[in-house]
């Protein structure tokens, strides 16, 4: 998604990432992770939608070398299951 479509084309307007802490990443572990959106709202509408968070997904998973042990996309959130190895994490997936 280009920065444009999140400011509406406003260069004075910075899209800042939320912070928090880092999470750990111990080794050895299996995560369960859930992403959904503010008020419960739908993310996925139609067949298309579904489909190309699934390629998101498989591109994260080969990038990082996760590990996915399970997922289910609903169409107003996503649950999954990961880890890798010693060194299991999470990180690069969809953030939730």
């Amino acid at each position: 998604m280009a920065a444009d479509s999140l400011t509406g084309g406003q260069p004075w307007i910075k899209v800042a990432g939320m912070g928090r802490p880092k999470r750990a990443a111990d080794g050895g572990l299996i995560y369960h992770v859930l992403n959904r959106a503010n008020a419960r709202m739908t993310i996925f509408e139609k067949p298309e939608d579904f489909a190309a968070f699934e390629g998101v997904l498989e591109e994260a998973v080969e990038r990082t070398k996760t590990r996915l042990l399970a997922y289910c996309v609903m169409s107003t959130h996503v649950i999954w299951s990961c880890g890798r190895g010693r060194t299991a994490s999470c990180r690069g997936l969809p953030d939730g």
